[in-house]
C-alpha cells in the first residue's frame, strides 16, 4: 500500500520481486501474503505499463486466491486483469475480467467490490461501443453509492458524460461531468 499511495510504483515493484524470487513457489511464506505480494507485483507492474510482468504476476496471485478460496483477493485480481487488458487494447478480454470479477463482487455480496468491479466494467463495455450496458452499468454505481463525496459515484457520472460523449449528446456530457465533479 505505501508504494501505491505514495507513487513510488518502480522501488515497491522492486522490493516485491526481490522478495519472490527468493520464494518464486510462496515456499516458506504464508500463502495469503505471498498472493497478496504476487497482487501487488502485478498491479505495480501495470502501473509501470509493464504488461507481461503484470500478467505473470496477477495470474500467480489468482492462482494463489483461488486455492485459498479468498473471494475478495480474486475480485481485485480480476479487476487488474481487466486493466491489463483494456490497456493493451483487448476489450473483449478485459470485458471477460470484468464480468467474472462482478459476479463473484455479487456473490460476496460487498458494495465496495460490487462498486469497483462495476466501474472497470463500465470502461471496458464502453470502449466495445456497447453503450447501453455501459451507461447501465454505470447508473448501478451511481444507485449503489447515493453519497455525492463518492469517488466511485464521480468516477460513474463521469463515464456517463463520456458515453454522452461518444454519443454526441453535449448536454448530457455537462450535466453528467458537473455532477460528477460536484
Amino acid at each position: 500500500r505505501f508504494w501505491h499511495q505514495r507513487g513510488h510504483w518502480r522501488e515497491g515493484y522492486t522490493w516485491l520481486v526481490r522478495l519472490l524470487e527468493q520464494a518464486p513457489d510462496g515456499d516458506g511464506i504464508e500463502p495469503a501474503t505471498w498472493a497478496m505480494a504476487q497482487a501487488g507485483a502485478g498491479w505495480l507492474a501495470h502501473y509501470q505499463n509493464d504488461h507481461v510482468r503484470a500478467e505473470q504476476a496477477l495470474a500467480l496471485a489468482a492462482a494463489a486466491y483461488q486455492r485459498l478460496g479468498s473471494g475478495d483477493g480474486l475480485v481485485d485480481v480480476r479487476n487488474c486483469q481487466s486493466l491489463v487488458a483494456q490497456s493493451l487494447g483487448e476489450h473483449r478480454r478485459s470485458v471477460d475480467h470484468g464480468n467474472a470479477a462482478l459476479a463473484l463482487a455479487r456473490t460476496l455480496a460487498d458494495p465496495s467490490l460490487t462498486a469497483e468491479s462495476l466501474s472497470g466494467l463500465s470502461r471496458a463495455t464502453r470502449e466495445l461501443g456497447d453503450y447501453p450496458t455501459a451507461a447501465h452499468l454505470a447508473q448501478e454505481i451511481v444507485d449503489l453509492c447515493p453519497d455525492s463525496a463518492s469517488r466511485m459515484r464521480a468516477g460513474a457520472l463521469l463515464t456517463q458524460g463520456d458515453i454522452a460523449r461518444d454519443l454526441g449528446d453535449s448536454a448530457a456530457v455537462r450535466e453528467h461531468c458537473t455532477t460528477g465533479l460536484a
